[in-house]
C-alpha cells in the first residue's frame, strides 16, 4: 500500500470571510476548543515564550498549572465564560464587516498566519512532550487539539 503525501496549510482567506464564529463551531466540535485556537490565532491569546504562562489582550498574565502551556489555555477557556465570550465577540466584530474599520489588511493576514504557525508548532511540540512521558491523556488531548485545528482552518495542497 502506498501513502500519499498531503500538504497543509493555513486557509487565510477563507478563516477571514467566515462571518459569525458558530459558523467555525461544525456538529459536534467543542466550542471552547474552538474560542481557544481561535483566540490563539486572534492574538487575544499569546503563550508566553518559556511555556510558564500566556497573556490576555496584551493586559493579564496568567500563570500555567501545569508543563502543557496549550492544555491549560483551553481549560481557562472552558471555565471563564467572559473569557470565552469576548472570543467570540472579538471574532465576530472582525469578521462580520459591519465595521470596515475591522476588517483585515496584509499586515493582519501576516500576523494570523504567524500565530497560526506558533499555535501549530505549539501543538506539535507538546503533544510529543506528552509521548515521550507517555502521558496517553494528554497525548490524546493534543491528537484531538491537532485534528481540530487542521480541520478548521486549513486547507489541503494537491
Amino acid at each position: 500500500m502506498q501513502s500519499k503525501t498531503v500538504a497543509v496549510e493555513f486557509d487565510i482567506e477563507n478563516y477571514v470571510e467566515v462571518a459569525d464564529f458558530y459558523d467555525l463551531v461544525k456538529t459536534g466540535e467543542n466550542a471552547h476548543l474552538v474560542a481557544a485556537l481561535t483566540g490563539c490565532i486572534e492574538g487575544i491569546i499569546v503563550p508566553g515564550k518559556e511555556n510558564s504562562f500566556f497573556t490576555i489582550a496584551g493586559l493579564s498574565k496568567v500563570k500555567c498549572r501545569d508543563s502543557y502551556l496549550f492544555l491549560d489555555i483551553y481549560r481557562f477557556v472552558s471555565k471563564n465564560r467572559n473569557m470565552f465570550n469576548y472570543i467570540v465577540d472579538y471574532f465576530n466584530l472582525w469578521h462580520n464587516n459591519e465595521y470596515k474599520v475591522f476588517s483585515y489588511d496584509k499586515y493582519n493576514k501576516n500576523d494570523l498566519i504567524n500565530n497560526f504557525n506558533e499555535l501549530a508548532s505549539l501543538l506539535i511540540e507538546e503533544r510529543n512532550i506528552a509521548s515521550l512521558k507517555n502521558n496517553e491523556a494528554v497525548t490524546e488531548a493534543y491528537d484531538i487539539f491537532n485534528r481540530s485545528l487542521s480541520d478548521l482552518y486549513m486547507s489541503s495542497l494537491k
